[in-house]
């Protein structure tokens, strides 16, 4: 007889066999072909009617900046809001990185393809931080398997509405929810385990630089989880401080810029006192949670119902599983949260950074952590019912565990799955009707914006949503927000920065011919053959010039006395501050003191607002403009005037430190011009003035001491001994 043969099996074929669960793959594999299935219309090209438009629009400016070597955050984002160096204010990295990988693939693909590729990979992200966390493969298992399938009526959420075409579409708060996951797996293993430190800083840092408000659950879960950990509380307090220095430092390049140019970053005065700031209060929140319109909206409450039993597996397993009770207070505490000021009034000024902050947010951390208590709460049901099965009828249930998982996710997705999959067919049929839209106005649409591209001596208004804006439409986008989707600078798409004309703009009055020279508002855009009923005018409502184009659906006019660039003389004073100027802008827009020759100057930062009203009547001329070269695109704009007398020559963009202007080649002062303008007084005579955008200019020192800082705390940490 033959000797026998033996067949060694290489090492990692084994680990995979003994990994492998199928189950957990097949549920897995299920959740991720739902989700790539039903959100296959996010790799159309279309323009959006949210806020994936500004989004858009931040990735097209960062690709190009990046084509000139040019660092986006020092760079003047001069689309919204009369201009504002966006990427300093805002949370700019997924722009920037997508951005990047744009002058690759093409600005288009790169946003679609992230977008498309953030929401498939939902579950694999939960799972895998789940078994972060700790979890069973099983637990995690069910974790992602319900992830995909929240529906909540606050539409900011770990839920389609949020991101998808026909929802609100923020991108930026997408790519931060990928990664708070792990940001709160990492600081849960490093409180009783040092060598997650450095995982959970980086996590917490990206989370932050991803999406500021999501960043700052990103700390906030470091320091709740700290105090329901079980281990030696002087290791919690050195961990937990350890990680969270590691993670300020590794942001100090974008809170460093945020905090030194903070008095120049305007207040959204317009929505601090509804609900999407302050948030929507116990009551509210209360009202949706029970009656399951946070996790169900639209359908049976099923995952409020394991909502429950996962706060109850939690409260029966307090004592002995410290992670279950982590879940439970991060849940209680950003739902208390997200009730806002609306609830805790004058008390939410103990929360840092409390201005700042939008509370209906917290409802992103309010379902990550109701995700987490729905898997685990299915993973004790599965773990009980085997057991009261055995000890009612003394019969075992063939597979145990494994087998009641899998009966209880199953009718857990047939229950949630037709909603979800309702409303992504609506996302999917929305956005082919878009694209009709698009295709049948193609060419009128092509022809005033290639002469809007030629023509960059002035702003366009097409509407807003205060008056006729959101009825005068391409398909189902707002003209104002397809405007900005083909990077032409508006006027009319209100409150997206934090520039400071942000809130004057909210007071534009379209039949004011002064609010169209402050804001350098040359050229209106309407239907030619407005919709019955919609109250979309015909023709402008100040004086105004028809461009001759060729006839079609679209009309463009010209408002002769408007230009981004004009002189006048200073007279008056406006003592204002960033949480004064939307009441006090009235008093300088819807004026006629352009008409009259003035401008006036702005006392910035005032603590008491106050209005001196310049002189009356009409002042003499200092002067005039005589040529004009603006190209805030990239950040300068040029003016050549002949002055009698001393006076000010303005700029329709933003005011902001960074704008420096020179006098024929000699630096010279700017002064602000209310309402926040930009503008510098030149003396008598023929000269030549520059204004020009010079951004934050400690960036690189700032990347060198945040990831030296971090390298070198990671080095010390390893000759403590913290790190072993």
């Amino acid at each position: 007889m033959p000797d026998s043969v033996q067949i060694r099996i290489p090492a990692f074929l084994v680990r995979l066999q003994t990994r492998f669960d199928p189950v957990v793959a097949a549920a897995l594999t299920f959740v991720v072909a739902f989700n790539a299935y039903g959100d296959r219309a996010t790799l159309r090209a279309v323009a959006y009617p949210n806020d994936s438009s500004v989004h858009y629009s931040m990735v097209r400016f960062a690709a190009a900046s990046l084509r000139h070597f040019h660092l986006p955050m020092t760079q003047w984002y001069p689309y919204l809001d009369l201009g504002s160096p966006h990427f300093l204010h805002y949370q700019a990295l997924a722009a920037t990185l997508t951005g990047a990988l744009g002058l690759v693939l093409g600005t288009g693909t790169a946003f679609r393809l992230t977008l498309f590729l953030m929401i498939v990979a939902w579950p694999l992200v939960i799972y895998q931080s789940s078994k972060v966390f700790g979890l069973s493969r099983r637990a995690a298992m069910l974790c992602a398997a319900v992830a995909p399938f929240l529906a909540s009526v606050s539409f900011v959420g770990y839920e389609p509405g949020a991101y998808l075409w026909i929802g609100y579409g923020v991108w930026a708060q997408l790519a931060g929810s990928m990664t708070l996951p792990f940001a709160w797996a990492f600081s849960w293993r490093s409180l009783d385990n040092p060598r997650f430190i450095p995982w959970a800083a980086f996590f917490i840092a990206l989370t932050t630089a991803l999406h500021f408000e999501t960043g700052y659950s990103a700390f906030g879960g470091l320091v709740l989880m700290a105090l329901v950990h079980r281990s030696p509380w002087r290791d919690r307090v050195r961990n937990g401080l350890l990680g969270l220095v590691g993670a300020g430092l590794l942001t100090l390049w974008v809170t460093v810029p945020l905090l030194l140019n903070a008095r120049w970053a305007a207040i959204n005065s317009a929505l601090a006192p509804t609900g999407l700031v302050r948030g929507y209060g116990f009551r509210q929140n209360w009202h949706w949670l029970v009656h399951g319109q946070l996790f169900d909206y639209g359908r049976y409450p099923v995952l409020t119902v394991l909502l429950l039993v996962g706060l109850i597996a939690a409260a029966v397993l307090w004592r002995r599983d410290p992670l279950r009770r982590a879940f439970a207070l991060l849940f209680v505490a950003y739902f208390a949260l997200s009730w806002g000021p609306t609830t805790w009034g004058s008390l939410i000024a103990l929360l840092p950074g409390h201005a700042d902050i939008y509370f209906r947010r917290f409802l992103l951390s309010v379902h990550l952590a109701g995700i987490f208590l729905v898997g685990t709460g299915l993973a004790w049901l599965a773990v009980q019912i085997p057991r009261l099965v055995k000890g009612a009828w003394r019969y075992a249930i063939p597979g145990g565990a494994a087998t009641v998982a899998a009966c209880l996710v199953v009718p857990t997705l047939a229950l949630a799955t037709p909603h979800v999959w309702w409303y992504e067919a609506r996302n999917n049929f929305n956005v082919h009707y878009q694209m009709a839209g698009e295709e049948v106005n193609g060419h009128d649409l092509s022809v005033v914006l290639d002469y809007l591209h030629a023509h960059t001596d002035g702003r366009v208004y097409a509407g807003s949503p205060l008056d006729w804006g959101n009825a005068f439409k391409v398909g189902e986008v707002p003209m104002y927000m397809y405007l900005t989707a083909n990077d032409i600078d508006q006027v009319g798409f209100l409150l997206r920065t934090a520039a400071l004309m942000e809130q004057p703009e909210y007071r534009f009055q379209s039949g004011i011919l002064g609010d169209y020279q402050l804001m350098g508002v040359r050229y209106v855009l309407l239907p030619t053959n407005p919709v019955p009923g919609s109250n979309t005018p015909s023709q402008p409502a100040v004086p105004a010039v028809r461009i001759p184009l060729p006839e079609s659906t679209y009309s463009l006019w010209q408002v002769t006395a408007a230009h981004y660039m004009g002189v006048a003389n200073l007279s008056g004073q406006l003592d204002a501050n960033k949480g004064t100027l939307l009441a006090q802008s009235p008093a300088i827009l819807n004026t006629d003191y352009l008409a009259r020759n003035i401008v006036i100057p702005v006392n910035w930062n005032a603590s008491v607002p106050n209005f001196t009203a310049p002189a009356n009547g009409v002042l003499p001329s200092p002067g005039r403009v005589t040529a004009q070269s603006p190209d805030l695109t990239h950040g300068t704009a040029t003016a050549t005037v002949d002055l009698t007398r001393e006076g000010t020559v303005y700029l329709a963009a933003s005011f902001d430190p960074g704008w420096h202007v020179t006098i024929d080649g000699v630096e010279a002062t700017t002064v602000m011009i209310a309402p926040a303008l930009v503008g510098v007084t030149v003396p008598a005579g023929h000269h030549v003035v520059v204004f020009t955008y010079h951004g934050f200019p400690w960036y690189l020192p700032l990347f060198v001491i945040s990831f030296g800082g971090f390298g070198g705390g990671v080095w010390w940490m390893r000759r403590s001994r913290i790190l072993r």
